[in-house]
């Protein structure tokens, strides 16, 4: 088992105790042969770390010091699990230029590849390397011929749906959802870290999914499942219970629809962004064109549109662009803007995981009587104090 940001190693500590278990807990496979290995940039983390495992007998050379992006300290070593909590938002920028050289030398063998024919088509923002870590833990599990491997990341919501179409971050998630490689994403509850009380993302990666996992990720809602703490930690404010933990499981095991669980097909994720020109006009609303009778697109009234891939019930992905598209434009674009056509030439295909919509539960609005009478009472209570103030 590796942590290619493992920080003081609390995370590999608390994955044996779950493993092999402790005087006071029985683990799920006390007979397991753990091997523990873990990469940590700062020096002082890395010392806590080294020295913890040192006194749990565990070979201490497993665990290095240096930037994972920058320098893989277990390249060409793959592991059975991975898992990683890398630090969200912070830039990559130490790294850039040792994340660049990797793409340009090894280009589609490079950890970073994610389908792009340009190097910067494969990487995100700066000022995130989240997904970065996302393409590392993936390149660090076993081969399939092996046997596969399977990861575990805790991210923030942006790698869900940052990034435009075939940008670095869209890019990212194409490659890892067409070549199935995400089993399932976890909502967590907030004010879970001592850090931050953002909304955070458990994303499980598998090279080797099951065939009823086959082209579908399983997306669970488990915001709901937790305990309160009786005095906050920094912003940790809530926890997940032995309890909360076994509803997790069980949603994931049952892999069913439910309130709480989605099972996603992953064509659903994708879409064509498509440009919509219309024509530039003369001062007497004539269409302009070209020599060759071209009709000119007018740049201020150039729109996008998103088409999704299943849109109108296709089930070709992006074999039936052409179809999908046309079908969209005439439903949705001509009948308010009959002078406008798809510019095919600039149509890209992007990707996206819109967690929230698929748990989306419709709130009726309160009765205008209700309004109304709450107003009325508010304005009441108004005016007798505005009354008390001035007699």
């Amino acid at each position: 088992m590796c942590d290619p940001t493992v920080g003081t190693g609390g995370m590999l500590s608390i994955a044996e105790e779950h493993l092999i278990g402790s005087s006071d807990r029985p683990g799920l496979n006390p007979q397991a042969q753990l091997r523990l290995y873990g990469q940590e940039w700062n020096d002082h983390s890395y010392a806590v770390c080294k020295s913890d495992l040192l006194i749990k007998g565990y070979d201490s050379s497993n665990i290095q010091l240096g930037d994972t992006l920058a320098d893989d300290k277990f390249a060409g070593q793959t592991f059975d699990y991975c898992m990683s909590n890398p630090p969200y938002g912070d830039d990559w920028k130490a790294s850039q230029s040792a994340v660049m050289d990797d793409l340009k030398e090894l280009g589609s063998s490079s950890r970073f590849y994610a389908g792009g024919d340009k190097p910067k088509q494969n990487v995100p923002a700066v000022n995130d390397g989240q997904m970065l870590f996302l393409q590392h833990v993936v390149s660090k599990l076993r081969p399939k011929v092996k046997g596969g491997g399977r990861g575990g990341i805790v991210m923030n919501g942006s790698p869900l749906f940052n990034g435009a179409a075939e940008s670095g971050p869209s890019n990212i998630r194409r490659w890892l959802l067409e070549h199935d490689l995400v089993d399932t994403i976890v909502a967590l509850p907030t004010d879970m870290f001592y850090n931050t009380g953002i909304a955070t993302y458990i994303w499980i990666v598998d090279n080797n999914k099951p065939e009823e996992r086959q082209g579908k990720v399983q997306l669970i809602d488990g915001t709901e499942f937790y305990e309160k703490m009786r005095k906050k930690l920094g912003d940790k404010g809530r926890e997940i219970s032995e309890i909360n933990r076994s509803t997790i499981v069980k949603l994931y095991d049952d892999y069913v629809d439910t309130e709480h669980c989605k099972i996603v097909r992953i064509e659903e994720f994708a879409y064509w962004l498509v440009t919509v020109e219309r024509p530039q006009r003369d001062e007497h609303g004539e269409v302009i064109t070209s020599a060759r009778g071209k009709k000119q697109p007018d740049t201020a009234l150039r729109d996008t549109e998103r088409v999704p891939f299943t849109y109108s019930g296709n089930t070709q992905g992006d074999g039936g662009r052409q179809e999908t598209i046309q079908a969209y434009f005439n439903a949705e674009v001509k009948p308010y803007v009959p002078d406008a056509w798809v510019d095919e030439k600039k149509t890209k295909i992007g990707y996206e995981i819109p967690f929230t919509r698929f748990f989306y539960r419709y709130q009726p609005q309160r009765p205008l009587e209700e309004i109304d009478a709450e107003l009325h009472q508010v304005t009441t209570e108004i005016l007798q104090l505005l009354n008390e103030v001035t007699e």
